[in-house]
């Protein structure tokens, strides 16, 4: 059974907004729901208890970092690998993996976390990286975050799918 795919605020959300619905997938975006500005343990959690989902997002740490909260709470992820070829852009890299792997990302199994990029896909692991590397990427994944405050007295229900655009 396909599955709405909730794209986490750090992915663009007119994938999900405009291109995944055009192409007749059942897709909200984070950043159109009341989980805004939340953090992934709020996220995580909220979007656990919803029927039927897959969160997809690009934040190839969220596994390692919240490991035994996706394992008690069963949610099943699909992470969007960190860009490796250079001749993509950010956007299109997430597009294009988004896009080509909608079919399987609809259909994960039930709790389980797998990784995707424009050339393939795998069960989720943790990498392993040289110093260099993770100093490298942790500080170009600094440059690129902006930081939301979540509103006070923030309600988190699911999203009624009838009046999605």
């Amino acid at each position: 059974m396909a599955q709405l795919l909730v794209l986490d605020e750090n992915m663009w959300p007119r994938l999900a907004s405009v291109e995944l619905l055009g192409r007749g997938r059942t897709a909200i975006a984070l950043k159109h729901t009341e989980l805004m500005g939340a953090g992934d343990p709020e996220v995580i959690n909220t979007v656990a208890g919803w029927t039927d989902v897959v969160l997809v997002t690009n934040d190839d740490n969220m596994p390692s970092e919240h490991g035994q909260l996706l394992s008690r709470s069963g949610l099943t992820l699909a992470v969007v690998s960190p860009r490796s070829d250079r001749s993509f852009t950010l956007q299109a890299w997430e597009r294009e993996t988004v896009h080509r792997w909608a079919h399987l990302i609809s259909n994960q199994p039930a709790g389980s976390l797998m990784r995707y990029t424009p050339f393939g896909h795998s069960a989720w692991r943790p990498r392993r990286r040289s110093a260099a590397g993770a100093a490298r990427v942790a500080k170009t994944n600094r440059s690129m975050t902006t930081t939301v405050k979540p509103s006070a007295g923030l309600v988190t229900k699911e999203p009624e799918l009838s009046r999605l655009p």
